[in-house]
């Protein structure tokens, strides 16, 4: 797992990203909690908390997800601003 980015012009900026966290909302959640099936475990807890450290050390706004379980080695979709 590698951190992705996207590069978007300013005059469509908040059209993709409304449209990328409805998408998710969409994909990924039913409700608040994102759904457990069709998503792949985190190797180990190293990499979990590796994880884990990425999203709480940016310095955007998490949009949608950021919620870690390391034990049970899931982290939920996330899109951050």
């Amino acid at each position: 797992m590698a951190p992705d980015y996207l590069l978007v012009h300013q005059d469509i900026y908040e059209e993709v990203k409304a449209g990328m966290v409805k998408y998710m909302k969409e994909a990924f959640y039913e409700g608040d909690q994102a759904r457990e099936e069709g998503q792949v475990l985190i190797v180990n807890e190293f990499h979990g908390h590796r994880i884990k450290a990425l999203i709480e050390d940016s310095k955007g706004q998490v949009l949608i997800g950021g919620h870690c379980d390391i034990k049970a080695r899931r982290i939920d979709p996330t899109l951050i601003d």
